[in-house]
């Protein structure tokens, strides 16, 4: 079984319990923080690994005149979001690989919290994000970031589908790669790592 597909695996089996686990609230707050950086001014907004849906239903209700889009690559987590955001007219859900994104370029902010790790092809991942991303658009990648990263990347071995922890270093190259300008990096909280920067 390949990465991605051992993701599916994980994720649609996991979903049923995935909001109960109390360090899901660690997660709440890299979104948190991350949904804070996207500019008040952008009108189409795309997450990529929703989950079951907190984190975008937080978006629908902090940029209430924008459209949302929200991706997963699990089938189940979908499911879950969907049904948390029935009543947001502004939002559209769908099972969809970041890898392969089925957009053009129209979003003027794409973000990502806590699930870069999973990314088989990062390099990619980021350039996908790029593309569909308008000039001057920001792009937003919030993701796990143990110090010493060595050991880190050694234990994340035991969750299904964990691909790699990337540091500073590696987050800056794979945006410069995806011609990412104006990249801006900073910790959020102690165990996360933020890197941002705009579409040339």
């Amino acid at each position: 079984m390949n990465k991605k597909q051992e993701n599916i695996t994980w994720f649609n089996t996991w979903s049923e319990t995935y909001d109960r686990y109390i360090f899901r609230r660690l997660l709440w707050y890299w979104q948190d923080k991350t949904i804070a950086e996207i500019p008040k001014q952008a009108k189409d907004i795309l997450e990529i690994g929703c989950g079951t849906g907190i984190g975008t239903e937080k978006v629908a209700q902090q940029c209430r005149h924008s459209k949302i889009t929200a991706i997963d690559l699990s089938q189940r987590m979908v499911q879950k979001a969907r049904q948390r955001l029935r009543k947001y007219k502004t939002v559209r859900i769908r099972t969809a690989d970041v890898e392969q994104l089925p957009f053009k370029q129209e979003f003027d902010a794409v973000f990502t919290t806590e699930a870069f790790h999973h990314f088989s092809e990062p390099k990619k991942a980021v350039k996908e994000m790029a593309r569909v991303t308008k000039k001057n658009g920001t792009i937003i990648i919030t993701d796990i970031n143990i110090p010493p990263l060595f050991i880190a990347n050694i234990l994340f071995r035991l969750e299904p589908g964990f691909v790699h922890l990337y540091s500073k270093r590696e987050m800056k190259e794979l945006f410069s790669a995806a011609r990412i300008q104006g990249i801006k990096q900073k910790r959020t909280g102690l165990l996360a790592l933020m890197t941002k920067g705009k579409k040339e």
